[in-house]
């Protein structure tokens, strides 16, 4: 058994051992699928260079000045230069939207179908699994409770695909677009790029440090308490005549009680930490808003700052729920690791038996040979 700490899902390698458990041609579906969601964030950086070009031009027409050279380059590639400010605006902001709602239409429906095919090769891993503990001798089955291979084939496989592989996708995913984000950031203004860095990278830290010990060891309670309730459960209906004769259903009962309710104690925290994230990134953005306003009337014009502050709050509304999700992912990862780590470990223990007696019969027919 590999001893298990905060760190052990990077330092066991989680995700690529869980990766390992699906055949190629569904790892390779698997990247696929999520290459062309990382992709798709250039699609938010297309419609930040959009709400900057926007917000310049606004501003510019309120002055009665003319629009920046750079301003005109875009203008005349998009053809609109020889159009009326308001209708270069109007076609300006339509575009930027047409192209943020579309990117989030396509991002949804993509994260549904890995959802969707990584809970049906959950489904395929449960049955490789069941049919593999079944072909042991039977007393080999003997030495694992039934809660124990009732675990490993439900809430295990359920953690390795669900809570590893998606989430593992999703953060590489999204680790993507922030990349592509603070990038396009960086290249429209070097200030506003560090403070937005700074202050979205001191909360997602902060709350890293808060939160990553806890959600380990929530998942690791929650594992332990539910094979402990269900060994408890079965026990009760399996020696209920017995328990009955000798007046102990009521503290057997109580005892079931007991593990539930810790159960639901652990299930509450565990799902109410990521909550934590939306909050504290919303009033990071806010407070951003006012930073680097004051930062960039106080070094540029008002066009520019304008202009940066408008990118700077289409940018934080695309950085802000996907640093969200990122966290969430973290705290998920976290809390899966216990509970999906035995359960590779039984498939993989499967696969060397396997891949030993492949060895074995192949040893064996070449010596007789």
């Amino acid at each position: 058994m590999i001893k298990v700490n905060h760190w052990t899902f990077f330092k066991s390698n989680v995700f690529i051992r869980a990766l390992r458990i699906l055949d190629r041609k569904d790892r390779k579906k698997l990247f696929t699928i999520a290459f062309v969601q990382t992709f798709m964030g250039l699609a938010d950086l297309l419609a930040i260079a959009l709400v900057g070009v926007l917000g310049t031009l606004a501003v510019s027409g309120i002055q009665s000045r003319g629009p920046s050279v750079t301003v005109n380059r875009v203008m005349e590639f998009l053809k609109l230069d020889n159009l009326e400010f308001q209708k270069q605006v109007a076609i300006l902001g339509a575009i930027a939207a047409a192209v943020l709602i579309l990117k989030s239409i396509l991002s949804a429906f993509l994260t549904r179908k890995i959802m969707f095919f990584l809970s049906n090769k959950g489904t395929k891993i449960s049955e490789k699994l069941l049919s593999n503990i079944l072909s042991q001798t039977y007393w080999q089955i003997r030495k694992e409770s039934a809660q124990q291979y009732l675990f490993w084939i439900t809430s295990g496989t359920s953690a390795i695909t669900i809570g590893i592989l998606s989430v593992g996708i999703s953060m590489v995913v999204d680790g993507f677009l922030l990349i592509i984000l603070i990038s396009g950031l960086f290249a429209v203004d070097f200030y506003m790029a560090i403070s937005t860095l700074t202050l979205f990278g001191a909360s997602g830290i902060l709350l890293y440090l808060l939160q990553h010990k806890r959600a380990f060891q929530f998942g690791r309670k929650f594992s332990k308490l539910e094979v402990l309730s269900s060994n408890r459960t079965i026990e009760l209906f399996s020696t209920y005549r017995e328990l009955f004769i000798k007046n102990r259903l009521d503290l057997f009962s109580t005892s079931i009680v007991e593990y539930r309710r810790e159960i639901a104690n652990a299930t509450a925290e565990l799902n109410f930490m990521p909550q934590i994230s939306k909050y504290i990134f919303e009033l990071t953005l806010v407070f951003g808003a006012f930073i680097i306003c004051g930062i960039q009337f106080m070094l540029h014009n008002a066009s520019h700052a304008i202009a940066s502050l408008s990118v700077f709050m289409i940018t934080g509304s695309r950085l802000a729920p996907a640093l969200v999700r990122f966290q969430q992912n973290i705290v998920v990862a976290k809390s899966s690791v216990g509970t999906a780590l035995p359960t590779i470990e039984k498939i993989e223990e499967f696969r060397d038996i396997k891949s030993k007696n492949i060895h074995i019969k192949k040893f064996k027919k070449e010596s007789s040979k």
